[in-house]
């Protein structure tokens, strides 16, 4: 996990990749992939960090669930 970027340590899940004010990158459903979101605001982006990856809720993520699957 690299949480180098964008405010990145406040970041508790453990699939977070890094972050730019608009996109969040985070590992993939499948082994050696990634998934990025692009939000359309910088707000979007902050309300979805704050709900999932900021938290200990980020269990609740729908990428955390994705990325977890492959270790279940």
């Amino acid at each position: 996990m690299s949480n180098t970027s964008y405010n990145s340590e406040l970041v508790y899940c453990p699939y977070f990749h890094r972050a730019t004010p608009q996109t969040l990158v985070c590992e993939g459903p499948s082994m050696n992939s990634t998934v990025t979101m692009r939000f359309a605001t910088k707000e979007d982006i902050q309300n979805h960090r704050k709900a999932y990856c900021d938290g200990w809720a980020h269990k609740n993520c729908p990428l955390y669930r994705s990325a977890a699957m492959k270790y279940d």
